[in-house]
């Protein structure tokens, strides 16, 4: 392993850690808006209950906004499942699933890093002893056979160090392909399970609206509530 290849696996390493922290904070603001999001159509689903309950006289329009709250409702519940804590919603996939994947990534760079730095230690060593070598070789030093198990030692070490790297660096790539693809498809499945759901329930909705009509009912509460005003015109 050469000094380019530090140099190349530092690179990697430095880049991998800027993007993963990126995409925390990327994960990281998504949760804060999905998270305002729940709660903002939930005091939604609250008021429409209490128009259907105790505002509304048109019973048409008690019926759409009765049908609003269940369809808002249905799609938060994508967001987030308190009522089946076995089943993950998606705040909870990117809060326990996704920001740890990432957090278990930076741990592993962290390692890597840590396995390159000390082989980069051994490996400078090796090259000090070896040279001390050359240079007792050339004067035929009386310290020689010395020297040469101290260069042995820093010729082991090294290799040790390097064997460490070397696994590690390659299990953390692997790790890393792995778990982005994965993670990713998994949040897809989350966006596309709210997205269907919505689809659906507001198709539904729309269609309730557009085929709903209250004019009768308008009319003949207008006529109570005005009473014979409404004729005298």
């Amino acid at each position: 392993m050469n000094s380019v290849q530090h140099d190349t696996i530092k690179a990697n390493l430095d880049y991998d850690e800027q993007t993963i922290k990126e995409l925390k904070s990327h994960f990281n603001a998504i949760i804060d808006v999905e998270r305002k999001r729940y709660n903002v159509y939930n005091e939604l689903c609250k008021t429409l209950e209490q128009m259907q309950k105790e505002r509304e006289k048109i019973f048409k329009l008690k019926e759409i906004y009765m049908e609003l709250g269940k369809a808002f409702f249905n799609v938060i519940q994508k967001l987030k499942k308190d009522d089946d804590p076995s089943d993950f919603g998606f705040l909870k996939l990117l809060e326990k699933r996704i920001i740890p994947s990432l957090n278990g990534h930076l741990e592993q760079i962290k390692q890597v890093r840590q396995n390159l730095q000390q082989y980069i230690l051994k490996n400078t060593l090796e090259l000090e002893w070896n040279e001390k070598r050359a240079i007792a070789k050339s004067k035929n030093d009386e310290k020689l056979s010395k020297i040469e198990r101290t260069h042995d030692e820093a010729k082991r070490d090294k290799y040790y160090a390097s064997q460490t790297l070397s696994q590690n660096y390659q299990t953390y790539v692997n790790d890393k392909n792995q778990e982005m693809k994965s993670m990713f498809k998994h949040f897809l499945n989350g966006l596309l399970d709210i997205s269907a759901t919505g689809l659906t329930e507001y198709a539904n909705v729309a269609q309730k609206i557009h085929y709903t009509s209250e004019k009768k009912e308008t009319e003949e509460f207008i006529a109570k509530m005005l009473g014979n005003q409404k004729q005298k015109r």
